[in-house]
């Protein structure tokens, strides 16, 4: 009786499978598949993209890279264009370089900076013209949804859109990527040099009035050198977490940050302070780690 059962079982299944259509590629509409063209090379070492074991973009090209969203960057004697996930060219293969956003939050973020005759260009994923040739000297890797443009030795960010989220007015030394959604920015006065912060709506957070400063991390903290009161660290809005109260200071790195005191300037090196001895403290400035190793290492082991 059980063999029976057993034998209907598998013959309905049988059927039901033979009822089946199978779905190949061409039968789903191209907005709804799902797929990752890969770079591949034919025999004759031409390259194309390939899917499983179709082939959706013919090998017909030099030199072809991994897609960023819906931009594949392929290269013809030297020349860089685009194709599009349906193999058509985007841009034709004219171009001295191509840089797509690497870091694309939606739609909008899909983007590339292009480069003819050593001017940048933005284009959208879609072909389209958002920053011309010659509007700024050069145009940097996107970051958390902003680029550094630069115009006449003058430095501002942009948006994926082309916009500007800031006056192009800073000086060199402003930063060229956004760390935690803020970059740094830089002014001149006179001989010296002074930085603050931005964020990735232009709004400045610090103004740039501090002689030194370092990297904002995840604990909302950055080092800072307040003209002739030594470092210190501030918090997004500018305001003293820890007082200014040390002679050299790195980051904060996992909730600790190296601390020194008695550190003089270089004789030999501009930016380099030297000597002092060195400690530990955490967020709440809290010496944990006595301020007295020869060596930032040394204090940083001596947490362990």
């Amino acid at each position: 009786m059980k063999l029976f059962i057993l034998l209907i079982i598998s013959i309905l299944i049988i059927s039901c499978n033979n009822q089946k259509k199978e779905i190949v590629l061409s039968d789903k509409p191209k907005e709804v598949i799902n797929y990752i063209p890969k770079p591949f090379k034919n025999a004759q070492g031409k390259m194309g993209y390939l899917l499983s074991k179709d082939t959706l973009i013919p090998p017909i090209y030099d030199s072809t890279e991994e897609f960023i969203m819906n931009i594949g960057v392929i290269m013809n004697k030297n020349k860089y264009g685009v194709v599009n996930l349906e193999g058509k060219l985007v841009l034709k293969p004219e171009f001295e370089a191509v840089r797509p956003n690497l870091t694309p939050y939606s739609k909008t973020d899909n983007v590339m900076i292009v480069q003819k005759l050593n001017k940048d260009a933005l284009i959208s994923s879609n072909g389209d013209t958002l920053i011309s040739f010659g509007k700024y000297d050069y145009i940097t890797e996107f970051l958390h949804g902003c680029a550094g443009v630069s115009r006449n030795k003058k430095y501002g960010f942009i948006n994926t859109l082309g916009q500007e989220i800031c006056p192009i007015k800073y000086d060199k030394g402003t930063d060229e990527a956004f760390v935690w959604s803020i970059a740094m920015i830089a002014r001149i006065s006179g001989s010296k040099k002074y930085y603050g912060f931005l964020d990735t709506m232009g709004k400045v957070l610090v103004y740039p009035w501090y002689e030194d400063v370092g990297r904002f991390g995840s604990e909302g903290l950055v080092k800072v050198r307040y003209f002739n009161r030594g470092y210190g660290f501030i918090d997004y809005n500018g305001n003293e977490a820890i007082p200014f109260m040390y002679d050299d200071a790195f980051d904060f790195n996992y909730g600790y940050a190296e601390v020194n005191i008695g550190a003089e300037k270089s004789k030999y090196f501009k930016d380099l302070r030297v000597g002092g001895r060195w400690g530990m403290i955490n967020t709440k400035g809290e010496i944990v780690v006595p301020i007295e190793y020869a060596t930032p290492t040394g204090a940083r082991n001596a947490l362990r």
